[in-house]
């Protein structure tokens, strides 16, 4: 049985329970047709509350088992009461079936069912128990609300299904956005970027038909019986997404009844949605992040030898700075990123990728060539960020390297090469940005850098800042190192060295 005539099954021959409450054949929801056309053996699913998304993966479990002989599948819920619910909903279906295909059930606990015609079983289960996960092949995974699942069962879970899926098995991994930094969010970001397996499917909230409230409609807020003012905001989402009126009743009303949760629970973007339940260093400035997201664009132009994306070109009345926070180039490790940024706080340009260090630094200065021979500046950390500084100085003598002059050294020092990052200067870079963007002098378009500015956040048990597990923050480290650049505008030329050196004062 293929994934694409498992739907047609299910409705012919499973019933559900409605949310009035009546058994009728399970309807799927636009959102879960458009899911069964773009599946694969591996998905994992992004969804707002209330579309069925996890009736319909239970079903297909139990669509796979009739079916199939020999067949074995498993849900996996976070918590007892909802395993209860999906058994529920399984019996429910094998109990209003035409009598004539009714299979017959064999050992029928809360946890399992045999299917001793077929030899088939479907597990239901519990995250973080011991029974499951242990010398079981299991055809059909299911997790039911995996950003739910504790980060020690989520992990154990996940490494079982590895060695228990066989290939040629499915796994369907779905559940609305709990936060920064879990398996799920981990999972579905790395399925975006197509560094797993697993395909990725988002649906907001409002490709739900049901999702809307009439004038008169019981739920509908007082001051949204007669004429509608839209706020800015809902100007914009019904420009972007063609929100009709009675959707934005129904917003208004959600968002009344759950407040910064909504996001959450209802989804507008695959972005934001992670960021209702934390606090991050940019919550303050979510509200103008969220504006630059849904401005964001792809590049106009890309270059992958120099793993290069552009926004804008070179404009000769600007003037420009790169900003580079080196890494290893390791498949495994951090990446590198550099930005360019107008000396108006513009981002126009990013290099980013798992690049060493020696071709890093030839890229950036390249870059910074294309850029008017802009002000390049690398972090100098570690030994990577000294490797770039000794290839752009003393191999390709780059003429316009920033240099970092502690305060009260004097107009005329030289300074150090490259930015050096400290405890002290990363609270200075943060405050930076932080004014940056409220007074919209920061700019970008990049999704991508976005993202890791809402996500940067201070974890409570180091005290260190930086991206959630499994996220990087080097786009926003090499932007916060750029903005610094630019309050250290040149004070001063002289001749060093037979070779015309740029001074620019330690940033604030």
């Amino acid at each position: 049985m293929q994934n694409g005539i498992v739907m047609p099954f299910i409705q012919e021959f499973f019933v559900v329970r409605s949310k009035d409450n009546d058994l009728i054949p399970f309807d799927p929801s636009p959102t879960l047709l458009r899911w069964v056309e773009n599946e694969s053996n591996y998905n994992i699913k992004l969804k707002p509350r209330q579309i069925f998304s996890s009736t319909y993966h239970v079903l297909k479990g139990l669509a796979f088992c009739l079916c199939i002989p020999e067949f074995q599948a498993a849900t996996i819920a976070h918590e007892k009461d909802a395993t209860e619910l999906i058994f529920q909903t399984v019996r429910r279906a094998l109990e209003h079936m035409d009598k004539r295909i009714k299979p017959k059930v064999g050992h029928e606990r809360v946890d399992y069912l045999e299917f001793p015609e077929n030899g088939s079983l479907y597990y239901i289960g519990t995250a973080g128990s011991k029974q499951f996960g242990t010398g079981r092949t299991i055809n059909y995974l299911h997790f039911s609300e995996e950003g739910k699942f504790s980060e020690e069962s989520a992990s154990t879970l996940l490494t079982a299904a590895q060695e228990a899926v066989p290939k040629g098995g499915y796994i369907d991994r779905e559940s609305t956005p709990f936060g920064l930094g879990g398996t799920f969010h981990e999972g579905y970001v790395a399925a975006k970027n197509g560094e797993s397996n697993f395909v990725s499917h988002f649906a907001p909230w409002f490709e739900h038909p049901e999702f809307f409230l009439l004038p008169e409609s019981p739920e509908t807020l007082p001051k949204d019986r007669k004429h509608m003012e839209y706020t800015d905001e809902e100007l914009g989402m019904i420009e972007r997404v063609r929100l009709t009126e009675g959707q934005i009743r129904w917003r208004r009303w959600k968002q009344q009844q759950r407040g910064r949760m909504f996001w959450q629970e209802y989804p507008e973007d695959d972005v934001t949605c992670w960021l209702s339940s934390e606090t991050t260093v940019f919550s303050d400035q979510m509200s103008v992040l969220y504006r630059m997201l849904q401005d964001a664009t792809e590049p106009f132009d890309e270059d992958r030898v120099l793993h290069l994306k552009i926004w804008k070109r070179y404009n000769p009345t600007s003037r420009y700075v790169v900003a580079a926070d080196p890494a290893g180039g390791g498949s495994d490790g951090d990446p590198s990123a550099a930005t360019v940024l107008t000396q108006d706080g513009e981002k126009v340009a990013r290099v980013y990728g798992q690049i060493p260090p020696t071709q890093f630094a030839r890229i950036v200065c390249d870059v910074g060539a294309m850029y008017g021979r802009a002000l390049v500046g690398f972090e100098r950390n570690n030994g990577y960020g000294q490797r770039c500084l000794e290839v752009a100085n003393d191999e390709l003598g780059y003429p316009n390297l920033y240099r970092q002059i502690h305060l009260g050294a004097g107009p005329l020092a030289e300074g150090t090469l490259g930015w050096l990052t400290t405890d002290q200067s990363k609270l200075r870079m943060i405050t930076a940005m932080k004014e940056w963007i409220a007074e919209g002098s920061y700019r970008t378009r990049d999704t991508e850098t976005i993202r890791e500015i809402m996500e940067y956040r201070r974890d409570e048990k180091t005290g260190r800042y930086g991206a959630p597990r499994g996220r990087h923050d080097d786009l926003v480290t090499s932007d916060m190192i750029g903005i610094q650049m630019l309050h250290s505008l040149p004070i001063q030329h002289y001749r060093s060295s037979d070779r015309q050196v740029s001074l620019y004062p330690m940033g604030v």
